[in-house]
Order: C-alpha cells, then sequence, then structure tokens
C-alpha cells in the first residue's frame, strides 16, 4: 500500500511520540525520526516491525535491578568516575 500520511500521523501519535521526536511533536528519547521520510518503505518497515534491530549510537537502553528488588529502565544520560 502507499504511504498515508495521516494515518501515519495518527500511528506515530499513538505509538511512538512518547520516544520519539518528529518535526515539533514528541520526545528525544529515542532518535529523530525526521530522516524516515525519505527512507526506502522496506528499511522503514524493518524498523517499525523490529525496532531493536538496529541501535542508534547513545539509545541503548540499560535495565537495572536495585538491592531492594525495583527495577528501572532508562537511557544512560552520562558516564564518570
Amino acid at each position: 500500500m502507499p504511504r498515508d500520511a495521516k494515518r501515519g500521523a495518527a500511528l506515530f501519535e499513538k505509538h511512538c511520540e512518547k520516544c520519539h521526536r518528529l518535526g515539533d511533536r514528541g520526545f528525544e528519547v529515542g532518535p529523530d525520526l525526521t530522516a524516515a521520510r525519505t527512507r526506502p518503505d522496506a528499511t522503514l518497515l524493518s524498523d517499525v516491525l523490529d525496532p531493536s534491530s538496529t541501535l542508534t549510537h547513545g539509545f541503548t537502553v540499560y535495565t537495572v535491578a536495585t538491592h531492594d528488588g525495583r527495577v528501572r529502565t532508562g537511557l544512560m544520560a552520562g558516564e564518570s568516575a
């Protein structure tokens, strides 16, 4: 099927914008998706169906279990001694 900007915008709002930025919408937890507009359909579909297959540098997700049993998942904002 051909691309449909209206349907894509609705799907982005529902599933993607809490972590990704596209233009002036969304958040920068994951990579900015602005360049996705010009990507070939096959690679875009692959990334949508299996988003963890290729990780962009700086967006590796870490999971930490604390001694009191809590589990936290997120991105590393910085690293120092």
